[in-house]
């Protein structure tokens, strides 16, 4: 268990495919985000899309999904990617780890859940002898750019 910044208590482990229902109302939450921002980018999914989505990247090698659970409801997911860049005449060969997406229910963050999905991601990276962790965000997500910089 790892303790939350404001009480309360949150376990992060691997995601199952017995998740992918609970993952649902995360999901959405991150894409209609996305959809309001930029409708000529995303566009609404269905439930079952964004379900086999997610279920695309637990069978996927050098994927790990990790979930934050307050033992009766997920609150937040990390997708993590590691990949192993070839080296070239300027540099040596390198393991990454991709940091493809991270997400809190609205009305779980800024209670310390995405810091513990941080900090579980950055053991993962070490463990795995990742260099760095490398991810994107686009300009308009100002809370996840805050996010991020308060993370280092």
């Amino acid at each position: 268990m790892i303790a939350c910044l404001i009480g309360c208590a949150v376990e992060i482990r691997l995601a199952t495919t017995q998740d992918l229902d609970a993952l649902l109302p995360i999901q959405r939450e991150v894409q209609e985000l996305h959809v309001q921002a930029h409708p000529e980018l995303y566009r609404e999914s269905t439930d079952a899309e964004l379900r086999a989505g997610m279920e695309r990247f637990l069978g996927q090698d050098h994927t790990s999904v990790w979930v934050a659970t307050d033992g009766s409801a997920l609150l937040g997911f990390a997708i993590v990617q590691i990949e192993d860049i070839p080296g070239n005449p300027y540099r040596l060969p390198m393991r990454v780890l991709h940091l493809d997406q991270i997400s809190v229910l609205e009305r779980a963050q800024r209670q310390g859940i995405g810091h513990a999905l941080m900090a579980t991601i950055r053991d993962f990276a070490q463990q795995a002898h990742c260099v760095t962790i490398r991810l994107d965000v686009l300009e308009f997500n100002q809370k996840a750019k805050t996010f991020y910089v308060k993370e280092g």
